[in-house]
């Protein structure tokens, strides 16, 4: 017989076929679902997941940098239980501008929108003190008025350091057009055009002037529409010094009704910008617009404005150009800052705020606090000489006393003047107060000169004695609290200069050259916003991020469209090429490597390292679409073909065969295919005797039992294919549908196990029944090309094998009883599958009848570690005779087999033996192979 390569040229077969047509579908439809998580990504929805992975990578992916010069100086809820609850009077805050500037702070941005006047206050002028008694010692002083506008005005004229923001409620881009005018807005409208044109006119003038358009008649009796409205217009007009971009290009700006500061402040800080926030869709604060309008200008965000005059002061003047990507600023020296802005001409957050340092606005308002008190103390001590002045009837001082008074009360009616006129006639504003000033000024000056006069003589003539009179006493007496009370205001006064002098110690130590941004942070407060960074996070630390993203230049860049669509097209095609090419839970595993290290990647290098957004949801959105599109394709696909293959090798192979079948069911080639496999033939020897002798019903049960047997041996531990029961035999073959390259091996290892176990079995039948059991078993084994595949009728189908190899196993398994061995194997099965532990020895040389060439055979003679000494003599004493035979040295080989057969019963021996005996009488001449033939057509040849 010819031997083989175990190699074949094949056409595809069915499931070849089919597998490839599968795998094209799969491929179309994981390509499929990746353009359309595209189109899903292009169409903006994605983008409330996108933002929600956004602001966990600001969480924690942010690079931390050193910041800027930013100081947050906060109205926390420390600061409003020591010093009272919000909101503070004006004069307090131009206090703490005042703290912050003399510290060295270069820039302050004041977080709260002050667009109304503020009321006037009546603060009296000195505390009251009483004796031990609880009597007043000092007449009562009526409240003065304090104007706190006038007050936080000055501060912000003095330092000319100071930003105030506005509001204007931007509206959408493409936004529905406004509703029809009230009479409100009307008036503001109108109210705004009249002081374009006439900006001095006064409230009474403006009234005048707008009392015949149609809408005055349904405001009238409202002054106080018209006061508000004739001060919006005003504060509009004051900003008119708020930068303008030189150019605006093809920009597209958000508009909206602005709400100025008031006016005063407006004239008398250094710039204003808008605080208005923009959040996304779900509330978030995480981009922010730098430019806004109403009807007639361009105002800059508020930390814009910050950002800007930081830069000037740094680098010189700057100019502002913007387009529909980019914000450009010019510096004069040169310095170029280009801000990237989305499509709707926003800036993306770079949420670094966790680096700016943050401190309670009760540092500065305590240096405020301590001054008022220096003052404060310094009118307790004049109204305790007045009283004193008053006791003992200094005439002089007195009058003096009398006319200053009558000279601030002159004054305080002008200054309520000048104020009014501050606000409501601008053309005519009073400013007699200036002189009244002055004057009051000349007379304090004339009264300190008394006063030391008086206290010389209180001390060295008033109080040197205490009088006997009874009533001269309580004078006295009164006279000597009052100027205890007085000299306990210098020490009193020098412990306030302590701590002012500690306070700004510390407090320039962390100001100095920063920009400063008062704003609230306490609890109770209503200006917080969700941001990436937290639920509630102050206004006033958005605005810090926005400026620590200008000034820092660290820009987020969105990547662009090119690059996400890139992203999306590599992941979802690696991902439909895995799906369509691997098996579903390697697929899977790869897929979901994937996916972690392109999170990895994107939060860790493009977003932390390159500042670059690039999107997170949409590329994964193509690899999970893609898996589950090709994964539901193939569940319905192949688990027919599952089923199929469950049936047909669920009785023949063990579990863990037909679960690699089941995870690749192109590894079976149901359509048929020409392979190199190893074919087993067993059948029972002794099995109609036993069966006659215990009957049929006991038989079948022990036929099971060997079944059992076998069957454990062939499948499970060796991973052969049970084709068939074959009445009291099988059908086994190795190398299919699972590839096992080892095969030949794999069947001589199982015909051994298979001739173990029913040694087992007899002795247990033997011990059962007293009788012993004589069962034997008949294996053939052959190695060859055979055609294996899915083959029967339209009805029912059978996974088996047609072949040479397939029929030359049954025969050998029937030439074993002419042999009287157990296990006969072709060469070619020996050659391949030898194992060092196995004893074999060879049968010679034969024919097999309607196969072409000659093969030779082998017996199985059994484990070689259990082989007696005897055992291996008789295989060492059988191959020499065979080698003699094959020499026709006939007379050698029949002396070796005699003293063979003299040891051992040997059926081999027994016909070899006569073959010589035969060639020796002369039967067969010499050079003629002999014609001896079994009844499986199986010619014995002695040599070629």
């Amino acid at each position: 017989m010819t031997t083989n390569t175990g190699k074949s040229n094949r056409q595809p077969g069915l499931s070849e076929k089919a597998g490839t047509s599968g795998k094209a579908v799969s491929l179309l439809l994981g390509l499929l679902g990746t353009v359309g998580v595209m189109v899903w990504h292009f169409s903006e929805g994605d983008q409330l997941a996108e933002w929600r992975t956004l602001d966990q990578r600001f969480r924690y992916c942010t690079q931390s940098h050193p910041p800027e010069p930013i100081v947050h100086v906060d109205i926390d809820d420390t600061s409003l239980e020591e010093l009272g609850r919000w909101p503070w009077p004006r004069g307090q805050l131009a206090g703490v501008i005042d703290a912050l500037s003399e510290c060295g702070a270069t820039t302050i941005a004041l977080d709260l929108i002050l667009p109304d006047p503020q009321k006037v206050r009546y603060v009296s002028e000195a505390d009251e003190l009483y004796d031990a008694s609880g009597t007043p010692l000092v007449a009562a002083a009526p409240p003065l008025p304090t104007y706190d506008d006038i007050q936080l005005a000055t501060i912000l004229r003095q330092w000319d350091n100071v930003h105030v923001p506005m509001h204007i409620d931007l509206q959408p881009l493409h936004s529905a057009p406004p509703r029809a005018d009230t009479p409100e807005k009307a008036l503001h409208r109108a109210m705004g055009a009249l002081l374009r044109e006439k900006p001095t006119l006064s409230l009474h003038q403006a009234r005048e002037a707008l009392g015949c358009d149609p809408y005055a008649s349904a405001l009238a009796g409202r002054d106080d529409l018209w006061e508000k409205a004739y001060l919006r217009a005003r504060g509009i007009a004051a900003l008119e010094t708020t930068l303008t971009p030189k150019a605006l290009g093809n920009m597209s700006l958000r508009a909206g009704v602005l709400t100025p500061p008031l006016v005063l402040l407006a004239q008398a800080a250094k710039q204003s910008g808008f605080v208005t926030v923009m959040p996304d869709d779900d509330g978030v604060v995480r981009r922010i617009p730098l430019l806004g309008r109403d009807a007639t200008s361009v105002y800059p965000q508020f930390a814009l404005a910050l950002a800007l005059d930081e830069l000037a002061h740094k680098h010189g003047a700057v100019s502002v150009e913007a387009d529909a990507d980019t914000i450009t600023l010019h510096c004069q020296d040169g310095t170029t800052r280009e801000i990237p802005l989305d499509a709707e001409g926003n800036l993306q957050i770079q949420w670094d705020t966790k680096s700016i340092p943050h401190i309670s606005i009760r540092q500065p308002a305590w240096i405020a606090k301590h001054r008022q008190a220096l003052a404060r103390n310094h009118r307790l001590g004049r109204q305790c000489y007045a009283q004193l002045a008053t006791l003992l009837q200094q005439e002089e001082l007195l009058t003096l006393f009398q006319q200053v008074d009558t000279l601030c009360q002159k004054r305080l009616a002008a200054e309520r003047a000048h104020y009014a006129g501050l606000l409501y006639t601008p053309a005519t504003v009073p400013n007699d107060h200036l002189a009244l000033r002055e004057k009051e000024a000349d007379l304090e000056k004339q009264i300190e000169e008394k006063i030391l006069t008086f206290r010389d003589a209180i001390d060295s003539f008033y109080l040197k004695k205490r009088p006997a009179d009874p009533a001269s006493q309580a004078l006295y007496d009164r006279c000597v609290l009052l100027r205890e009370r007085i000299d306990e205001i210098p020490i009193a006064n020098a412990k306030k200069q302590t701590a002012i002098t500690r306070l700004l110690r510390d407090l320039r130590k962390i100001v100095a050259g920063k920009i400063c941004l008062i704003g609230s942070t306490s609890t109770g407060a209503a200006d917080f916003v969700p941001t990436p960074l937290h639920k509630r996070t102050p206004g006033v630390a958005v605005h810090g991020a926005i400026l620590n993203t200008i000034l820092s230049g660290r820009f987020l860049t969105p990547a662009s469209p090119w690059v996400n669509a890139l992203a999306i097209l590599l992941l979802g095609g690696i991902v439909t090429y895995l799906s369509a090419t691997r098996t579903g839970l390697r697929a899977l595993a790869i897929t979901l490597l994937l996916a972690v290290v392109y999170v990895a990647f994107n939060a860790g290098v493009v977003f932390r390292v390159w500042n670059v957004w690039l999107t997170m949801i949409a590329p994964l959105a193509a690899m999970l679409t893609s898996f589950l599109l090709i994964a539901i394709f193939r569940q319905l696909t192949e688990e027919r073909e599952k089923r199929k293959i469950r049936g047909l090798f669920a009785h023949a192979l063990s579990p863990a065969l037909v679960d690699k079948l089941l995870d690749d069911p192109s590894i079976a080639e149901l359509g048929g295919q020409r392979r190199s496999l190893t074919f087993m033939f067993s059948d029972l020897a002794g099995f109609t005797a036993m069966s006659e002798r215990i009957g049929p019903q006991n038989m079948v049960s022990l036929l099971n039992r060997y079944f059992d047997g076998v069957t454990d041996v062939v499948q499970n531990r060796r991973g052969g294919y049970l084709n068939k029961f074959l009445g009291d035999g099988l059908f086994v073959f190795f190398g299919a549908p699972v590839f096992q390259k080892d095969h030949a091996q794999r069947a001589i290892l199982a015909a051994l196990e298979c001739q173990d176990d029913l040694k087992r079995l007899n002795d247990e039948l033997t011990e059962e029944t007293g009788t012993e059991s004589e069962l034997g078993v008949r294996i053939g084994v052959s190695t060859g090309e055979a055609v294996v595949g899915n083959c029967g009728s339209s009805e029912r189908m059978d996974y088996t094998a047609i072949g040479d190899p397939v029929n030359l196993a049954a025969r050998l398994q029937s030439a074993c009883k002419f042999f009287g061995i157990h296990t006969l194997v072709t060469d070619e099965t020996w050659q391949e599958g030898k194992v060092d532990h196995v004893a074999a020895r060879p049968l010679g040389k034969v024919y097999i009848r309607g196969l072409q060439g000659v093969t030779t055979l082998w017996d199985i003679v059994g484990w070689a570690e259990k082989c007696t000494p005897a055992t291996r003599e008789k295989i060492k004493a059988f191959t020499q005779a065979l080698d003699a035979i094959g020499a026709r040295d006939f007379a050698k080989a029949r002396d070796t087999l005699q003293a063979l057969l003299a040891a051992h019963d040997d059926k081999p021996a027994e016909l070899y033996l006569d073959l010589c005996e035969r060639y020796l009488a002369g039967e067969y001449p010499l050079d003629t192979p002999p014609a001896l033939e079994d009844p499986n057509g199986i010619v014995h040849l002695c040599w070629d």
